[in-house]
Parts: C-alpha cells; sequence; structure tokens
C-alpha cells in the first residue's frame, strides 16, 4: 500500500519509475565506502572528510528499486565508473556533509575512487 505514495524525496528524473513507486537513489557499499556490512561509522571515522565521501548515488535507471525495499548499491571498484554512470554523461551524488552535486563523467578513476573511500585521507582531485 506504500509503494504508490513514494515521498518526493526518492523521486528521479525518471517519471515513469515515479509512477511505479522505484527510486534510484540508493546508498553505496563497499569495505571502504561509508556503509558496509550491519554496521554505520562514525562522522568522526570519515577521515576523507565528510565533504569529500558519498554518501547517496543516483545509480542508472536499471537499478532502480521500490523505494520502500532496503536495498544498497554495491560498488564494484574494479570497474567503479561503468557501474555507475552507465551510459549516462553525469550522476547526482549527496556527501556526508548535506552537499550535493552531479559528477561528471569526465572526472577521473582515481578521483572517483578516493570519493567513495570513507578513511583513505586523500583529498580528492577537481570534481
Amino acid at each position: 500500500k506504500l509503494i504508490p505514495r513514494m515521498p518526493d524525496v526518492f523521486a528521479s528524473e525518471h517519471f515513469d519509475l515515479n509512477l511505479v513507486g522505484k527510486t534510484t537513489l540508493l546508498v553505496p557499499v563497499s569495505e571502504q565506502a561509508g556503509f558496509h556490512g550491519t554496521e554505520g561509522i562514525r562522522i568522526r571515522d570519515i577521515t576523507a572528510g565528510p565533504s569529500h565521501t558519498v554518501m547517496i548515488v543516483e545509480a542508472p535507471r536499471e537499478h532502480a528499486v521500490f523505494w520502500t525495499q532496503p536495498h544498497d548499491s554495491p560498488i564494484d571498484r574494479n570497474d567503479l565508473k561503468a557501474s555507475l554512470f552507465g551510459s549516462r554523461p553525469k550522476f547526482w551524488t549527496a556527501f556526508f556533509d548535506g552537499g550535493a552535486r552531479a559528477l561528471p563523467e569526465t572526472i577521473s578513476e582515481e578521483t572517483l575512487h578516493h570519493l567513495f573511500t570513507h578513511a583513505g585521507g586523500e583529498i580528492p582531485g577537481a570534481f
């Protein structure tokens, strides 16, 4: 009964997905990301800095899930750009400091790795 009542905060740019209660806003999960396993991390554990660590991604439309479904987005660190961009020229992210921005396909693979690593301490290049 809740699926048709998807809150606007979960809406994507894909009107057809929104109509059926699906979202592309997912939490990236890996051992290096801000979320992994069943335990969360504390903000002080984000040594890369909250403004340099991705918290939420706009996944490619083929990864859309029902907004009520507890589903995360596994990160393929071996092919990060392909798994995040798909065939899109950009995708939206939200960072642990509350900021949001679109990441362009011209971003380097190294910078992407830094943005998806919470405890590396690296400062990513321009993005």
